[in-house]
């Protein structure tokens, strides 16, 4: 059953990649067959409709890629700001002792 376009984003990313898949499959199979046949509307509207489909699911997969890089790079900044401030006060006991 295909995602519909409303659905995309609400949809787990392992499912939008294998209809990303079966999608690029399929248009291959429709391609092929409007060079046989030659001009068909009604195939040009499917294979039309399909890459329509096809965009959709490509950018929301896109979104996905650059929300998760921009996660990891906000925690290793996080983490780097967090290690730089945290000190090894174990070493300063020595001194401190009278």
């Amino acid at each position: 059953m295909p995602i519909a376009s409303k659905d995309i984003p609400y949809v787990r990313e392992d499912r939008l990649h294998k209809e990303m898949s079966f999608l690029s499959y399929k248009r291959d199979q429709l391609l092929r067959q409007i060079r046989k046949e030659r001009k068909d509307e009604i195939l040009a509207e499917r294979l039309h409709s399909m890459e329509t489909d096809i965009c959709y699911i490509f950018r929301e997969l896109e979104r996905r890629t650059a929300r998760k890089v921009a996660h990891q790079n906000y925690m290793q900044k996080k983490n780097a700001k967090r290690s730089h401030f945290k000190r090894d006060n174990r070493a300063n006991r020595n001194k401190n002792s009278v």
